[in-house]
C-alpha cells in the first residue's frame, strides 16, 4: 500500500501532466543517484525538480537533497520543496490554476 507521500506525489504529477509540460516521478531503484527530486519535468524550456515532503515534514531534506537541489538553481532550474498540489502548481506556473 502506497503511503501519504506517496500519493501526494502522484497526485501532484497529475495535476502538472494535466496542466502543462512534461513531469514524472523519479523511482529511487540501487542504481539511481541519491538527492534527485521526487518530481521532474520540463515546462516552458525549463528543467524542474519538486522534492515532496509531508505538510509539517518540508524541513526534513537530507544533506544530500539539498545539495541537488541547489545544484539545480545554480544549473539554471527551478527547484523547490513542495508540500502541496497548490504549492507545486503555485512554483511552477505562478500561481494555482
Amino acid at each position: 500500500m502506497a503511503g501519504p507521500e506517496s500519493r501526494l506525489r502522484t497526485r501532484i504529477v497529475k495535476a502538472l501532466n494535466d496542466y502543462s509540460g512534461f513531469w514524472y516521478v523519479n523511482h529511487q531503484t540501487q542504481y539511481g543517484q541519491t538527492g534527485i527530486p521526487d518530481i521532474t519535468g520540463i515546462y516552458q524550456g525549463y528543467y524542474f525538480g519538486l522534492e515532496v515532503k509531508r505538510p509539517g515534514y518540508e524541513y526534513t531534506l537530507t544533506e544530500r537533497q539539498s545539495r541537488v537541489l541547489k545544484k539545480i538553481r545554480l544549473a539554471g532550474g527551478k527547484a523547490a520543496v513542495v508540500t502541496s498540489v497548490d504549492d507545486a502548481m503555485s512554483f511552477v506556473f505562478g500561481s494555482a490554476p
